[in-house]
């Protein structure tokens, strides 16, 4: 991943301290950078990792927020990294569009608006991470909403859906 692919620009979350697995056990090559979306490892794990590509879904994601420091785990001892919460449906992430020619004019850009998306990782370890705003939108399963952008930039402004965070419901109720 690259450093600072995301930043948090409205209603951040206070930040917490999660820990990072090794990176031999993790099988991954580097540290977590700052501007990273992290989520819960794997149901029932104390540790946060990196999205990966076409999350978050609301079928198997906890997204937890965006780290604000470098973590500190090497590859055979574990580590922790500073992490800004997200307020579901309300803490606005910026980060840049997959393809900035599917958004570079405002009709195209008004056409993604409210589109339920995901990530796209780069097929590299250590290269950008990106909002996939090509995939289609499908607000059953995808866990962000695209509610503004810049076609100058070639950002686009996300919420992340109750259903991919921490603070999702425990259960569907009756």
């Amino acid at each position: 991943m690259s450093a600072n692919d995301f930043k948090i620009v409205k209603h951040p979350g206070y930040t917490r301290v999660y820990k990072t697995q090794d990176r031999d056990t993790s099988l991954r090559s580097a540290t977590i950078k700052a501007g990273e979306f992290v989520k819960i490892f794997e149901a029932g794990s104390n540790f946060v990792s990196l999205l990966l590509s076409g999350e978050p879904t609301a079928i198997n994601t906890e997204v937890v927020g965006i780290t604000r420091s470098i973590s500190t785990e090497t590859a055979t001892a574990d580590g922790e990294v500073g992490v800004s919460l997200i307020y579901p449906m309300e803490t606005v992430v910026r980060g840049k569009a997959q393809d900035s020619s599917n958004m570079n004019t405002t009709a195209e850009l008004a056409a993604l608006l409210y589109d339920w998306v995901t990530l796209e990782v780069a097929a590299s370890i250590g290269t950008a991470t990106t909002i996939n705003e090509n995939e289609g939108s499908d607000r059953d399963v995808h866990g962000l909403c695209i509610v503004t952008g810049n076609i100058i930039d070639g950002t686009l402004d996300i919420i992340v859906s109750a259903r991919v965070t921490q603070a999702a419901p425990t259960s569907t109720g009756a």
